[in-house]
């Protein structure tokens, strides 16, 4: 078995990689074992892979890119792998991680085959930030992104890939703090498609113009919830089809805080508990303001439905044709 390519300064800098500044790092060429950044804490930072050879394409149980910071400090990277794209057999394709305080970048404009995860991200405290522009395949997750950062951490993803995923297409995760996600590409998921969950007090923004699809049961194509307070807002403007039982269009959930969702979308539900739209806050207001046709066919499953405890208003405004058989 071949091991990955290792970066490791200042111990271990191999022939592929070109020190670019104090902690920045360039490497190119034959990379087709995989790429492994490692090395004390502040001694690696910013890495660029590029002008490639061959594809990046690691034995089994290699990821295709590993870029670990064991504590605090700021991982960045940019992946432009031409027309050769990464491909693992069952691992992550990108895994960027920071283990403490800092902040993770991820910038990847080729395409990714991944039996893991396409782009995985994590931090312990900080912000995430991620851009996609290649086309994604993954048995798992297209793009997983995880903040664990208690005091107010944030997640950015742009994504313009096409995503075609066993399980999300898009998950973000923070405990508490704000959630951005922009998709243009359509998405194919076996589970949610986009899924955007706050544990506690923040707020979420989805942006959505794709056509996505899912196939699971339990899989709505996008999945907003706050579990402590705070606002929601969903724009959606690609076609919308779920298969499976329990499958919304759009849903969102706020413990208490607005929730404001515009949808341009035909939307078609074919199983049932699977509303068109669905949005329920504990103690604020809900609008749904909806100008696609919306089709769902099995039992409990409604086009629109909204909810708002106490003395919190919920207004729905539907501008396109609803057809509810079920």
């Amino acid at each position: 078995v071949t091991a990955q390519t290792l970066l490791a300064p200042p111990g271990t800098v191999p022939a592929e990689c070109t020190q670019t500044s104090a902690t920045s790092f360039t490497c190119t060429g034959d990379l087709s074992d995989g790429l492994d950044i490692d090395g004390p804490v502040g001694s690696v930072t910013d890495v660029t892979v590029e002008s490639l050879t061959a594809p990046i394409a690691p034995a089994a149980f290699d990821q295709g890119i590993d870029f670990d910071i064991a504590g605090d400090g700021d991982a960045v990277l940019t992946d432009d792998t031409g027309a050769f794209g990464i491909s693992t057999f069952d691992e992550d394709g990108i895994n960027v991680n920071v283990d403490g305080e800092g902040s993770v970048s991820v910038t990847s404009s080729g395409d990714i085959s991944a039996g893991g995860r396409a782009i995985n991200t994590r931090v312990e405290s900080g912000s995430i930030s991620i851009r996609s522009d290649g086309a994604l395949v993954s048995d798992s997750e297209g793009i997983d992104s995880r903040n664990f950062g208690s005091n107010g951490g944030s997640i950015s993803i742009t994504s313009n890939s096409s995503i075609n995923s066993g399980i999300s297409a898009i998950e973000a995760d923070v405990l508490t703090g704000t959630i951005q996600i922009l998709s243009t590409g359509d998405i194919v998921a076996g589970d949610e498609a986009i899924q955007a969950e706050i544990n506690g007090d923040g707020s979420i923004d989805i942006d959505s113009s794709g056509s996505i699809s899912t196939t699971g049961d339990n899989s709505q194509v996008i999945v907003a919830d706050v579990n402590g307070d705070g606002s929601i807002r969903i724009k959606s403007s690609g076609e919308i089809t779920t298969q499976g039982a329990r499958s919304s269009g759009i849903e969102a959930d706020t413990n208490d805080g607005t929730i404001f969702i515009t949808s341009d979308s035909d939307i078609t539900t074919n199983a049932e508990r699977s509303n068109g739209s669905f949005a329920d806050s504990d103690g604020d207001s809900v609008t749904i303001r909806s100008s696609g046709a919306i089709e769902t066919s099995g039992e409990m499953s409604d086009g629109i439905s909204g909810g708002a405890a106490g003395t919190g208003t919920v207004t729905i405004n539907s501008y396109g044709n609803i057809i509810s058989d079920g």
